[in-house]
């Protein structure tokens, strides 16, 4: 699946769109949900290439989930993952994958009567965007084609930190009204009223102990990072690091040292470059 369109108006109970490669987009009647639009397509595991129907709710997933059992098998097993995965966001309005239940790469959009609900995954490769205001509500993978949609304009403080930084801050993007959701996150549309009500992962998210000493703090980063060179110097032989001369790279090759492994250090430069000295 290439992208994701989801819009719900006031003008049709439930709307399903999908931006996708090459695909015939059919009106779909034989499940009695008006405005539905599915595709004319035989579905496959994963990615699957038609919404799931769940009572008077639909259910998109874009990307890959597995639950305790690993990778669904067939068709018949993925849509049910999704369908599980669709009822407990609806139901308790966010979707925190834990493991054991369910997890993945997805973006994950829930159509009910009312509201549209969307989560994403921790690692964020979806990328996942929500606009709505009273009587319209809209989801998608990419913000040009919903921008275009919406008629949104250019939100200037989205373009002055992207050409500053190469990106924006926060939920900001670079159409005005457009929120891109964050990684892990859940949101609910309500399309009556126009909101948008964000859920943040707990554990990406959550709150700071301002009580730990920052002393306390230090030691676990850098027990982090021992754990770490440790783990990625289980193979027998010498170690190589890529050094871009910076601190970061020769933090690195002196861990490795220090749990006594050869370094090979390489870098790329010019002769007379103090990078290349370093």
């Amino acid at each position: 699946m290439s992208g994701l369109l989801v819009s719900l108006t006031a003008e049709a109970d439930l709307g399903v769109c999908e931006q996708l490669m090459p695909m015939r987009v059919e009106t779909a009647s034989s499940d009695g949900l008006p405005g539905v639009a599915a595709l004319g397509q035989e579905a496959t595991a994963f990615p699957l290439d038609r919404p799931v129907v769940d009572g008077d709710a639909i259910y998109l997933l874009r990307g890959y989930a597995w639950d305790e059992f690993g990778f669904p098998s067939d068709v018949a097993a993925a849509t049910d993952l999704v369908r599980r995965m669709g009822r407990s966001l609806v139901a308790d309005g966010h979707l925190f994958p834990d493991g054991d239940n369910w997890s993945g790469l997805f973006t994950l959009a829930a159509l009910t009567r009312h509201s549209v609900h969307v989560a994403s995954d921790p690692s964020g490769l979806y990328a996942v965007y929500c606009w709505a205001e009273p009587g319209r509500a809209h989801v998608s993978s990419h913000a040009r084609v919903l921008a275009r949609l919406v008629g949104a304009s250019a939100d200037m403080r989205g373009v002055v930190q992207t050409a500053a930084f190469g990106y924006t801050i926060g939920e900001r993007t670079l159409h005005r009204g457009i929120r891109q959701l964050p990684a892990g996150a859940s949101a609910r549309l309500d399309r009556q009223t126009g909101t948008i009500a964000v859920a943040d992962h707990p554990f990406l998210y959550g709150p700071v102990d301002e009580g730990i000493p920052a002393d306390q703090i230090a030691d676990a980063i850098w027990d982090d990072y021992v754990d770490g060179v440790r783990h990625m110097t289980r193979l027998p032989g010498r170690a190589g690091v890529f050094m871009s001369g910076g601190f970061d790279t020769r933090l690195v090759a002196l861990r490795f040292r220090s749990v006594d492994r050869d370094v090979v250090a390489l870098t790329i430069g010019d002769e007379d470059n103090y990078e290349v000295g370093i």
